[in-house]
């Protein structure tokens, strides 16, 4: 009397995958039946004759016959044969009837008595009805049954009783989340009784929202939301009432609330996906490169699920990549990273570099990863590159990725806008003392709903593909100002790329999932049509007694003209360092000496760069080991990029 885990769920596993559990029981039969075991005897005889076979309403004539054909209901008499020899003959002829080869097995062995021959019948179920009628005894055969058939008796109303235990979202205690009795059905491997754990799960998980570190904080969140043991328990179960035997409790798994598409969970595990090798290439919770652009202020989060041992005192560690100092600034996070438990950390980067610690410092990327106690790496490293680039209408929107995180999408370019307005109307009954302004109907329901279409901008392939990740997420927000509002892509159908083109772009369409029945000034959250046009820099230029080391020293040059000028005269004096100051989404054509006629443009090296109105710039200096002894004008030409 038991039940049989058969097939468990995997230690960790994605809430929204199949998550299988198959048991198996021995105690589903009460009493065990009796397999019914007929006999027909022959003996030896010339003379051809028929059988006539009766079990459970079932008749069956067989016919010896000199020349018995492939009917299934003819086989040879004996001609004189007796025992084994005549047995052997007519067993494949018996064996050959459709019927009772269905409802026997059926041997050939010598009778008891040695002088005849005969066939043995054991029915394949143990129940009733497969018990031949007693023949007699005659002078070509017998037909009997030596052992009456009795049904197997099964307990009433079996079942296996299932509870499923998740943990509660505070990491409080455990919740029963579902309880019912299994059907048990016979299969190969016995009593069988199966149920898929992810609907159940999944559901209850994602009913307590996501988990998302706050925006202004480095400290590494426990998602105590999104990643949750559980384990189940059982019993067998029967009669009415139901009474329900010793109670049995699984071991503890955990389910992290994500999914994969249906052929990656058909060639991946989470734990495969997570441990693709060695602790130090252990993946991050996210799709796609483990190099990434990304812009200043935008939002990025990252992900990690501790499939190893438990690392008390692990470290997150950032390190900066400057252009001032081939040595990188760490910064570090102490945390303890527990076993099957999952960990979100903020990666934006004005949030997580503070400039105010390190004036005119350009970062130009940073890099993420973890590390246990000992200071061996327990995780990739991610890379983020740092994008200064000016882009018009900038969007930002957050989803929930398929593998249970927060990511992030920028979109650049123009958006078309747009207002869906509904409303409903009724006519009614004019009064006394009616006007003009009364009308005869009257407008209720008033709702606007926005909608819009926005361009992603040229972006490469990989994140192109990405984007389906977004396409396909199941909560997605616009982000604006703080504000995170739900929204909906209402495109249906989407061109992704076409064979030989290499530019790739795509035009979303959504709204959002709000409709508004009034307005409030300040409240429009496509602010960022509504933005400062961006910020137009100056260049600064002209001769120097020393190359500039800070913000203030470029801006003592002599001259300086707006970024949107792309030519522009530099008078040297008596001078030999010549310095060109540019913002560095600018780099220089050409360069020409009126007075020499060379070409400088490679003369013009970049000897460093510098914030300058919280800008980056590229700072170039042409230094000759002599002063010019007359003035020369070099006429520079600059270009986007």
């Amino acid at each position: 009397m038991a039940v049989t885990i058969l097939q468990a769920p995997p230690a960790i596993a994605f809430s929204g995958n199949f998550i299988p559990v198959r048991l198996q029981t021995n105690n589903k039969l009460q009493e065990a039946g009796v397999k019914s075991v007929n006999i027909i005897e022959f003996f030896p005889t010339v003379i051809p004759y028929t059988i006539h076979i009766k079990y459970g309403g079932v008749e069956i004539i067989m016919q010896a016959d000199q020349f018995p054909d492939g009917s299934g209901t003819q086989f040879p008499f004996n001609g004189g044969l007796a025992g084994a020899d005549y047995a052997a003959l007519i067993l494949p002829y018996f064996q050959a009837n459709f019927t009772l080869s269905r409802d026997f097995d059926i041997t050939a062995e010598i009778s008891n008595s040695g002088a005849g021959s005969r066939l043995k019948f054991i029915a394949k179920n143990a129940r009733y009805g497969y018990d031949f009628e007693y023949q007699g005894a005659g002078e070509e055969y017998t037909v009997d049954n030596i052992t009456p058939g009795i049904t197997d008796v099964y307990r009433h109303n079996f079942a296996i009783y299932f509870e499923l235990w998740c943990e509660k979202s505070n990491y409080s205690g455990f919740e029963q989340i579902y309880s019912g009795r299994l059907p048990v059905n016979p299969n190969g491997l016995g009593n069988i009784a199966d149920i898929d754990l992810s609907d159940l799960l999944h559901s209850y998980i994602e009913n307590a929202g996501f988990d998302m570190p706050e925006f202004n904080s480095t400290n590494p969140l426990l998602c105590t939301n999104t990643c949750r043991r559980y384990y189940f328990r059982y019993a067998e179960s029967w009669g009415d009432p139901v009474t329900y035997q010793g109670i049995s409790q699984s071991p503890t798994y955990t389910a992290i609330f994500g999914k994969f598409s249906y052929v990656g969970a058909v060639e991946n595990t989470l734990e495969s996906v997570l441990q693709p090798g060695l602790p130090s290439a252990d993946r991050f919770l996210k799709q796609g490169s483990a190099t990434i652009s990304t812009l200043p202020a935008q939002p990025q989060f990252i992900y990690f699920l501790n499939s190893r041992a438990e690392a008390l005192g692990a470290k997150l560690k950032i390190n900066f990549y400057t252009a001032n100092d081939p040595e990188p600034i760490l910064k570090t996070v102490v945390f303890d990273c527990l076993q099957y438990r999952k960990y979100a950390f903020n990666m934006r980067f004005d949030q997580i570099f503070n400039k105010t610690d390190h004036p005119g410092i350009t970062v130009l990327r940073y890099e993420v990863w973890l590390e246990n106690a000992a200071g061996s790496n327990i995780s990739q490293v991610y890379t983020y590159n740092v994008d200064y680039s000016v882009q018009l209408s900038v969007r930002y929107f957050l989803y929930l990725g398929s593998w249970g995180g927060i990511e992030t999408l920028s979109t650049f370019g123009k958006a078309e806008m747009k207002q869906e307005l509904n409303s409903s109307e009724a006519q009614r009954p004019l009064k006394s003392g009616y006007g003009l302004p009364s009308g005869d109907t009257v407008v209720f329901d008033i709702k606007m709903q926005d909608s819009f279409k926005v361009p992603t901008g040229w972006i490469n392939k990989p994140d192109l593909i990405q984007l389906r990740d977004f396409l396909t997420a199941s909560k997605k927000y616009r982000y604006n100002k703080g504000r995170m509002l739900p929204i909906s892509i209402t495109s249906k159908m989407l061109t992704e790329m076409k064979d030989g083109e290499y530019l790739y772009a795509q035009s979303l369409e959504y709204k959002y999932l709000i409709s508004d029945d009034a307005y409030t000034e300040r409240t429009t959250d496509e602010a960022e049509q509504f933005v400062d046009p961006p910020k137009i820099l100056p260049v600064y230029y002209g001769p120097a007694n020393a190359v500039p080391g800070d913000e203030e020293a470029v801006k003592a040059l002599p001259s300086s003209v707006s970024e949107s000028t792309y030519e522009l005269t530099i008078n040297t004096g008596l001078n030999r360092i010549i310095i060109l100051a540019i913002p560095s989404t600018k780099s220089v054509h050409s360069i020409h000496d009126v007075q020499s006629g060379e070409s400088l443009t490679l003369s013009y090296a970049q000897v460093g760069t510098l914030m300058i109105d919280e800008s980056p710039y590229k700072i170039l200096a042409l230094q000759n080991a002599l002063s010019y002894s007359y003035n020369h004008e070099h006429i520079i030409t600059l270009k986007n990029g």
